[in-house]
């Protein structure tokens, strides 16, 4: 497997953020590249960091909007195309 997914691995399992250090002792890698390879996966949005170097799993956007709110499922028959956009006239340069 590749270093990402064995730190993604390893961090969906966590319970709590873990440090480049940690992961890379856990998997037997060396910190350099682990490090690297978190801060990739966290601009990737991949991973979330806290700012104080710990990593965690990043949470579905799904679940983050949710709140507890209902969903609304909206079948395609009761679905109402959008209006046609609006004729442009054109202008024939000469005629009134």
């Amino acid at each position: 497997m590749s270093t990402k997914t064995d730190v993604l691995d390893v961090v969906r399992r966590s319970d709590e953020p873990l440090r480049p250090s940690e992961i890379a002792t856990r998997l037997g890698l060396g910190y350099e590249r682990t490090k690297k390879c978190m801060q990739r996966m966290a601009r990737a949005g991949e991973l979330h960091t806290d700012g104080t170097g710990r990593y965690s799993a990043r949470v579905p956007r799904s679940t983050e909007r949710d709140n507890g709110a209902p969903r609304i499922l909206v079948l395609r028959e009761h679905w109402e195309d959008p209006p046609p956009p609006p004729r442009l006239r054109t202008r024939v340069w000469g005629r009134s």
